[in-house]
């Protein structure tokens, strides 16, 4: 994310007056128009992105705690959006898997950073560390799967999600309290209506029971090991099922 065109402009302003500081007096009436000029920079370089950066704010995590909330790393990262019907690129954001919240973070105009979590209802779907993410809205008491953010894995006529989760676990050693996050992945599929939860090698068989025989042939000759190995060996079984119903 390119640095705001306000911080750039006062940056400048501030440097080339330290360099003339000596020669002559800062003339401040020049200063004060060159601010409300940068601010205006500013806000128009921002323009349309105004509207993602609200939301509550975000609260850190107790530092004692070992590890961290978020998916795959804890730094923000460049992504890309897709909030209230529009399409937001090089947003930097992190995925906190804890609270199941998108973070994403900006310099307000005071020049201060701000983080604060997204409005999840207004999420449709976003990109994140070469992942795709999507929102399974409330919007109805038959919706098979829980309200929240998901990953989508692999779909074509059917979809593979999964859902990425942090647990917060407290342990005493002694006297001493342990802290720390434990972190789950749940896998379902989704199949002309039909919702499995994929636990295990016999729970994916049994999501395609007339693909029986081909998947565990295909589970064999590839030499899938589910206890090893859950998702790539989901996400190859999946694969191989979508080729049979071309």
């Amino acid at each position: 994310m390119r640095i705001p065109a306000f911080f750039m402009v006062i940056s400048l302003s501030l440097f080339q007056h330290n360099a003339r500081s000596q020669e002559s007096n800062l003339n401040v009436e020049f200063l004060n128009k060159s601010l409300v000029s940068a601010r205006e920079v500013y806000l128009q370089d921002i323009g349309d992105q105004l509207q993602i950066y609200n939301g509550k704010e975000y609260a850190e995590y107790d530092r004692q705690i070992t590890g961290h909330p978020f998916y795959l790393t804890d730094y923000y990262e460049y992504g890309v959006l897709e909030y209230d019907g529009n399409n937001y690129d090089s947003v930097e954001m992190r995925y906190d898997i804890h609270k199941d919240a998108l973070i994403l973070k900006h310099f307000t105009q005071s020049g201060f950073v701000k983080e604060f979590i997204l409005n999840d209802s207004k999420i449709t779907r976003f990109y994140l560390l070469n992942r795709t993410f999507i929102v399974i809205p409330d919007s109805s008491e038959t919706q098979p799967l829980e309200t929240g953010i998901y990953e989508l894995l692999f779909h074509d006529e059917l979809y593979l999600l999964s859902k990425r989760s942090k647990k917060y676990v407290e342990e005493f050693h002694g006297v001493y309290l342990k802290q720390r996050f434990e972190e789950e992945s749940k896998y379902y599929i989704l199949n002309n209506d039909q919702l499995s939860s994929i636990r295990n090698k016999r729970s994916l068989i049994k999501a395609f029971p007339e693909q029986k025989k081909g998947i565990k042939k295909h589970i064999r000759d590839s030499r899938l090991y589910f206890g090893n190995d859950l998702e790539n060996s989901i996400i190859s079984t999946v694969r191989y099922v979508s080729t049979l119903k071309e």
